[in-house]
């Protein structure tokens, strides 16, 4: 899973829809949506679904959330060392070498289990079944 699908599915969680996401990463809601239906398509699970017309995040996305803080945690740090080696504050070598270890590794991790601890599917319900990609424009989705 490509970090931008996974940091798109983070705040379609966070901040509980399409629209919000959407404003929250600086890009348009149709292309949250396009994210989250192929990160759907690769994970192989149904990552909202629609409550009286509006996308919703199911439980699965809720999980691999949760699942993914630490990952977020490492970058965010990373990412921080990154600023403060630009503006040459880095606390010394040591530090800088331990952030990006522990960020390899957490990506090494997480590409290795392939999200293996992924929560049960619930194609059933899923917004992507759905019929003539009425879930593409806002206000258009029906509960099922």
């Amino acid at each position: 899973m490509k970090l931008g699908s996974l940091r798109a599915v983070d705040a379609f969680v966070r901040l509980g829809g399409t629209g919000e996401a959407a404003q929250g990463l600086g890009m348009s809601q149709s292309a949250v949506i396009k994210t989250l239906r192929q990160a759907e398509q690769e994970l192989d699970l149904s990552l909202a679904t629609t409550i009286q017309g509006r996308l919703v995040p199911t439980p699965e996305a809720q999980s691999l959330v949760r699942q993914a803080q630490p990952l977020f945690d490492v970058l965010r740090r990373a990412r921080h060392e990154a600023d403060m080696i630009r503006v040459g504050m880095a606390e010394n070598d040591t530090g800088r070498a331990a952030v990006l270890r522990s960020a390899a590794r957490l990506l090494a991790g997480a590409r290795a289990a392939g999200w293996a601890g992924a929560p049960e599917k619930r194609r059933a319900s899923s917004w992507r079944h759905q019929s003539s990609f009425a879930w593409a424009t806002p206000g258009s989705c029906t509960a099922a």
